[in-house]
């Protein structure tokens, strides 16, 4: 059986609709009979000649209900839930439709294409983008290293430079040590000869010792005078004097002779053979004095010969406890000092 108000299908008896809640065994007297379009279901307003959804002919047109057609029944499928409008599809494609469809379908298919079109845009345009910044990264990473590695090679360059240079710099250096140990060699060796010519060119004052008469004399100088016999006696290593030593009394005797290079004076020369010194003693002659002193328990007589052209000197130590002995020595020798002007 079919619903009155809502057309849908029902069981036989129902006493309601499952669809709309028509009441059914008093819908034939309550509610005026509706009208569906055979073609597409629709609802039919009442004194309708034309479906208003598709246009089919509805006077006189079989299978309308309400005019009794029992050919048109709206299949299960098409009953709604509860609360919503049945669809009632065609049972037949009706006269007049072949027209409406095939523009319904053209338009539906015009709109799916410009859907696709849309989507194919749309996709294109995202592939695009991807590509550009693609492009620009790889460019810029390009740039990045292509900087970099100038950035490196620049800086090789320059630590190469400064290895050169410094290597020039060492070399340099290196041959002017080399210059100058060079150079400093031969001031050097020049000096020796120098100092060697010199030493030869100074004659030496060939002081000697008798030891069995105690005669001592330099024909360098004209020196001669008589110390005590039997000293033992040694030479100074650059032949300008000579010491002699008394084992008995501890007296040590210095005889030796310079040249005055240097213009000394003979006060000048005192000066220095007292400076320090409590003087005990002290005279001055013609160019020659003396000084005399103790140094602690040792006492020291000083006697020298200054002119322009040498400086001579006899200088006599001895212990405290041999002083005695040492003033004898001194004034036995004095008279037999002799030296040339």
């Amino acid at each position: 059986m079919i619903c009155p108000h809502c057309g849908a299908q029902l069981s036989d008896g129902s006493t309601f609709c499952t669809n709309c809640g028509t009441r059914l065994d008093t819908v034939a007297n309550t509610l005026p009979k509706k009208r569906f379009c055979t073609s597409c279901g629709a609802e039919i307003p009442a004194g309708s000649s034309f479906c208003v959804q598709c246009g089919a002919p509805v006077a006189g047109q079989p299978g309308t209900q309400g005019q009794g057609n029992p050919a048109y029944r709206p299949t299960q499928a098409s009953a709604a839930p509860a609360g919503q409008t049945a669809v009632r599809p065609p049972l037949s494609v009706p006269y007049g439709a072949s027209q409406s469809t095939p523009q319904m379908a053209q338009a539906t298919g015009g709109a799916s294409q410009g859907a696709n079109s849309h989507s194919s845009k749309h996709t294109v345009a995202i592939v695009v983008a991807c590509i550009a910044v693609v492009a620009v990264v790889g460019v810029g990473a390009y740039f990045f290293l292509s900087q970099r590695s100038a950035a490196s090679q620049a800086q090789q360059s320059e630590q190469t430079t400064a290895s050169s240079t410094e290597a020039d710099s060492s070399e340099k250096t290196s041959e002017s040590t080399t210059g100058q140990t060079a150079s400093n060699t031969t001031t050097t060796d020049k000096s020796e000869e120098t100092t060697s010519s010199e030493t030869s060119a100074k004659p030496k004052t060939d002081i000697t010792y008798d030891e069995s008469t105690g005669s001592v004399t330099s024909a360098t100088y004209g020196l001669s005078v008589t110390l005590p016999s039997g000293m033992t006696s040694q030479t100074y290593s650059d032949g300008t004097g000579i010491t002699l030593k008394d084992s008995g009394s501890g007296m040590v005797i210095n005889v030796w002779a310079k040249a005055n290079d240097s213009g000394q004076s003979l006060d000048y020369v005192k000066q220095v053979a007292e400076n320090g010194h409590d003087v005990d003693y002290d005279a001055t002659g013609d160019g020659w004095f003396v000084v005399s002193y103790w140094n602690g328990d040792t006492g020291y007589y000083v006697r020298e010969y200054v002119n322009d052209s040498r400086i001579l000197a006899l200088e006599f130590t001895w212990p405290r406890d041999s002083s005695a002995r040492g003033s004898q020595i001194v004034e036995d020798m004095t008279p037999t000092l002799n030296v040339a002007e």
